[in-house]
Formats: C-alpha cells, structure tokens, sequence
C-alpha cells in the first residue's frame, strides 16, 4: 500500500550519499543519509544495512502507511520505526529509519580526553546513582520514564505488535522532554500472530518464566515489570533483579500487587500496559499515594 510519502519500498540508489556509520553490531549497520528526506517523516533519516533484513519489516512499513497521521507521527516518536524497506534488484537489503533526536544522546569524555556522542540507553537508570556518570534522574523523574515507557508499550500492543527482545539497551530516554523513552529496533518487532524464519529471543537477565513458549505481549508485560521495578530501585545488582518486594520502598500497596503479578508466572494475570501508564500517571498527579 503506497505511503502518504510514496511507495513502501525504495532501490538503495534512491538513498543518495551514504553519511557517515552511526552505529555497527552483528547485524546491521547504520548510516546517515545526508541527502535524503520523504514527505511524510520530519527530521533526518538514517539506512540501516541489514546482513539479514527482519522478515516482518515489510508489513511494519505497510502498518506505518495505514495510520492516520497523528498516529503516525506518534510511532515515529516512541520507536525507531522503519519507514521504508530498501531493495537492490529484487533483493531487500535494509531499512529506511528516523535518526535518532540528539536529546537521546549524552556527550562523554574518552579516556583519551576526546569526545563523543552516545546514547543515554536505559541501562543507566539502574546503576549506582553514585557511579551514574551522567545527570541523575530524580524519583519523580524516574516515575515518567516508567510512564512514558509503559504508554508507547500501550500503543504499541494496541497495534497489535509484539516489541519482543526489551533490554536495558535497545530503549533510551531523554529527561528534557516527554515522551522520556524511544524504542530503538523497531524492525525487529513484530505483528502478534506473524511467522518468521528467525525467532525472537531474549537479552540476558530479562528471560521471562514462559520463554521457551516464544516472545508474545504477555512477555513483554513481564519485562515491563522488570523495567519498572528496576528503574525504580538502581543500586548494586539492580540489572540482575526480579524480586518485587526491592520496590516495597517505593510503590504503595497497589503498585507493589501490580509488580507482584507482572513478575509472577502467570501470564493472563499480568497488568497491562494501559493498567501500568494509568498507576504511574496517577503517582505523579497525587505525591501523597507514593510510599
């Protein structure tokens, strides 16, 4: 179905230029593409070079293209959502992504003395606040991002998409504005009920009970408990929790029960997204209901 900015798909000579690689892992990697730009995604756009490109990234093009545009422009801002699929001949070799806004990166220092952009990925919010490294995020703070992150999980899920391999580095915030959380690898998620020749799978430490049963909603509910739960409580070993009762000093009664069947291993009774973005919102519009 042809896009409000074109067709679904481009030839890789369509790109132009290739800019500079902002990023490489085992997979894919990324450039800039300075001199490319579609009507229909505001910002700059980057080429991510698939060794082999997501089998579902074709239909998550096409789900972008059927939204309205305040829907759509919503997911450009919550995932690095793929906005066309690049084809060279009849092969697919990559996809077509917003760049990242800048307000997700943090300039550090090397210890060469040089300097350097990278970016703020969610894994920092569990550290020692001690050993943080980067500006401390304060209670109040912490509880947006967990809203914020729970609120594009929502949208996502209402679309009927699976995010899959949540971990502590392919989600980044940002504390100057909201939404706080973009999911990055937007292409390798994928629509609930899809079949792949490659299965999703798990980070370390974020395995939920069922995991051998395969990546669903309900796994990643479980693995917004763990967001939630370690976000809300960085300390020593904090990447490694799973215990709800660690956040007894944060969440009332409510929260804790939430946390308690998010972190269970019962998957029909684990809250909602929706249910998450709604207690968290509620905490932050009443500071008397915190603990």
């Amino acid at each position: 179905m042809p896009s409000p900015g074109g067709d679904t798909a481009v030839h890789i000579d369509q790109l132009g230029r290739l800019g500079p690689v902002l990023g490489r892992g085992g997979q894919a990697i990324v450039y800039a593409l300075p001199d490319y730009g579609l009507p229909d995604v505001p910002g700059g756009l980057v080429f991510k070079h698939h060794r082999r490109v997501p089998d579902s990234a074709a239909d998550l093009v096409a789900l972008r293209a059927e939204l309205d545009q305040p829907s759509r422009a919503w997911l450009d801002r919550i995932t690095t959502w793929p906005v066309r699929v690049v084809r060279r001949g009849v092969d697919t070799v990559g996809v077509v992504v917003p760049r990242i806004p800048d307000s997700y990166f943090d300039d550090i220092t090397l210890p060469s003395g040089n300097r350097k952009k990278a970016p703020r990925e969610v894994q920092y919010l569990f550290v020692e606040p001690a050993r943080i490294g980067r500006v401390l995020p304060t209670a109040t703070q912490r509880l947006l991002v967990c809203a914020d992150f729970a609120d594009a999980l929502d949208f996502l899920h209402v679309l009927g998409i699976v995010v899959g391999d949540i971990n502590h580095r392919d989600a980044l915030y940002r504390l100057s504005a909201r939404p706080m959380v973009m999911f990055t690898g937007g292409d390798e998620m994928r629509p609930t009920g899809s079949t792949a020749t490659t299965r999703q799978i798990d980070s370390p430490d974020w395995d939920p009970p069922e995991h051998h049963d395969g990546l669903s909603q309900a796994t990643d509910l479980y693995k917004l408990g763990l967001f939630v739960l370690r976000t809300l409580t960085p300390g020593v070993l904090t990447s490694t929790k799973r215990d709800p009762v660690a956040a007894a000093g944060v969440l009332d009664a409510a929260g804790l029960d939430m946390l308690t069947r998010a972190l269970a291993d019962r998957p029909a009774h684990r809250p909602s997204a929706h249910a998450w973005a709604t207690y968290l919102n509620g905490l932050l519009a009443d500071p008397t209901r915190r603990a």
